[in-house]
Parts: C-alpha cells; structure tokens; sequence
C-alpha cells in the first residue's frame, strides 16, 4: 500500500467516522401534527400558505404537496387531509411558485421525473380565479441525466426554474404562459455545479441560486445572466464536522434571510444565516413528537416559510418523518422556537417575508 493511498484511506475513515454536532431539540406543535401520508418510503414535500383573498379554496388557505417514493402528487390541507391525488412518475424533487397572470395568478407546482435515465420537468397549475382543482400544465424534456435537484421562485416576468442533474449539469430556465393558457419554457443560461450535493434553493431579493455541496457548505450562483462572477463556496467555516445538505428551503425573518436544511444522517436540521459574502452555520435542530415527545426520525424532506401565520407568528418549518415505527407524517414546528432553541433571538415587530408572490393589479384596484 503506498503512502499516499494510506493517507487518503486515512481521511477518508476520520472524515466518516466524525461525530456530528449534537442537536438541540424543537417541539412540532401538537395541533398542527398531521395525520400519516402513507405506509411506503418517504418522498417530498413542498408547500403553499395561503393568499387570505383568492376564490379558490386551496389558494386561500394554503396545502402541502407531497410526493411520495411510489409516485404520484398527492395535496393535502394542513389538518392533513388529502385534497387531490394526481397521477405521475416518482418525482424526485418538487417545489412551488406563483406566476402572474393577467388580472389573477396560478400557483405551479413542479417537479423532476427520470425518464429512461433522463430529467423531465413536470408541473402542475392551481388557478386562483376560480374554484377549480389542481391540474397537470405540462412537462418540459430537458438534455441532462438523472436529475439531482430542482427549484423554482417567482422573478418577474415568470417563474425562474433552476434544475441539475448528478453530473453537476444545470439548466437555468423561464416559465411563463401564452395567450391561450399553456406553458411557455424558456432557456436562460446553463452552467455546471461542481461537486453537487443534494436540495438547491432561490433566493429572490439576492437573485441567487444556492446549491448544496457534496462535502461542505453550499455553492453560491448568480441567476443574472447579465452577472458574470464565478460561483462562490459559502458555509464553509465551523466546526469540522458540519453536516451535508440533502434537502434545503429558505425564509426571512427580521433581520436576516436564513436556509433551513435536511442534515445527510436525516436525523435533524441544519440553520444557516445568509451574510453579504458568506454563510454561517447556526446549528442542529432534532425535532419531537408534542412535549417530552419522542424525536421525528428518517427525515425525508423540508419545507419552510417566513411569513407570519395563525399559530406561527414567526414562520414554519415543515418536515415529513416518522415517529418510532409508525408511517411517515408531516410535523410543523415554529420557526422563532428553532431560532431561541439555538439561543439566537429574533427581532420584534414580526417577519420580513421572503415573497413567493408578486402583487398582480386587480381592475379597479387603486
């Protein structure tokens, strides 16, 4: 065996063998527990909190969607109750956005399907000037290979979709609608990520792409085409053994903007805080079943909100796991309580909300 192997071999066993910063424990609110998805394998998750204004049910109070391992997009209320089940492939990520329209808005949920080894973008539109049940909008075929993360945000004139897939090959795309309703895919720039990990996140005020790294920290990109500085490695500082991201979300609250991520061991979470050039890690967070409640283990995937809600005054994080031996759940746990357990205090006078919808003019509106 040559030295140099030896020492890689070396590393590589310290670098497994690193005990992760313990976490501190959050509780998931008791009332806001939902019921269990299904028996089969965790998927993912993402959510939508409501408009307050909108005729469509479902727009006005919000869902969670949730796709499970065996396919599918199952969306549920916050009590946990399935609203729709639409059929599709195993998606193996998903997100949500709001595109404006004229005189109105659709919320569209999207997601990456493998097609015979490659990435296809499949979404799904949920009107707001109507009553209307969600349904499948389209499907985008891309040229990358298995996909490996998936995102989208509203920026105007659309929705900006981020997709890559394992061999770090990414595709920065527009979503927008044509006169008579249907989808609109636009490319508008491609670049590779090196390293990859898992999960990726838009950042709207920024305009910036953030990308887990397969070992450390996160990558940094710009989504201005017109903006052409190199990705920047952020979150690197810390303690040595800093957990991988498998699934990442982001939400504001006065006065930062922060990431919420899925540690690889899926036994907790990780917050972040976004910081001009840079990307401290705060901590752990494992999460509890009520007070005194066992931990919510096998993690499969997080959402979150920055927003003030009715019984979350400082935002949410929703993860989907199980407690014990039981099906998967989705558990909700308040966002300032996550913050105060890692003793980190929060300003008063309520959340800055990091905006999933840009205001669309209403006839007779001022």
């Amino acid at each position: 065996m040559s030295v140099r192997f030896a020492l890689c071999l070396t590393v590589l066993l310290l670098t497994s063998c690193a005990s992760l910063p313990p976490p501190v424990p959050v509780t998931a609110l008791e009332e806001a527990s939902a019921p269990p998805i299904s028996p089969s394998r965790l998927g993912q998750i993402t959510s939508w909190w409501g408009d307050g204004r909108a005729p469509t049910a479902l727009v006005n109070t919000g869902f969670v969607a949730v796709a499970p391992a065996a396919g599918g997009l199952d969306i549920r209320d916050f009590s946990g109750a399935t609203g729709q089940s639409l059929p599709a492939g195993s998606l193996t990520d998903i997100d949500v956005a709001a595109l404006a329209v004229e005189n109105s808005y659709v919320v569209v949920v999207g997601g990456t399907e493998r097609s015979s080894g490659r990435t296809r973008i499949v979404l799904f539109r949920l009107d707001s000037s109507d009553n209307q049940p969600m349904r499948r909008w389209g499907e985008i075929v891309t040229d990358l290979s298995e996909p490996r993360g998936f995102c989208m945000r509203q920026i105007d004139p659309g929705i900006s979709v981020v997709v890559f897939d394992r061999r770090g090959e990414a595709r920065h795309l527009s979503i927008t609608e044509d006169p008579q309703g249907g989808l609109v895919s636009r490319e508008v720039q491609r670049f590779r990520i090196n390293r990859p990990g898992a999960g990726c996140a838009i950042v709207t005020g920024e305009n910036h792409l953030y990308v887990g790294h397969a070992r450390r920290g996160f990558w940094r990109y710009s989504l201005n085409p017109q903006v052409t500085s190199p990705p920047r490695l952020m979150g690197q500082s810390g303690p040595p053994s800093i957990p991988r991201s498998i699934s990442v979300s982001v939400l504001s609250t006065l006065p930062h903007s922060y990431l919420a991520s899925l540690d690889h061991d899926r036994a907790a979470l990780s917050l972040w805080r976004i910081e001009r050039d840079d990307l401290r890690w705060l901590g752990r967070v494992a999460v509890r079943d009520g007070p005194g409640g066992p931990r919510v283990e096998s993690l499969g995937s997080l959402d979150a909100y920055g927003g003030e809600l009715e019984g979350f005054p400082g935002g949410v994080v929703v993860v989907h796991g199980r407690v014990g031996g039981a099906p998967p759940a989705l558990k909700f746990v308040d966002w300032s309580a996550a913050l105060l357990a890692l003793g980190i205090e929060t300003r008063r006078g309520g959340p800055s909300v990091e905006p999933r919808l840009i205001p669309v003019p209403v006839p007779g509106d001022p």
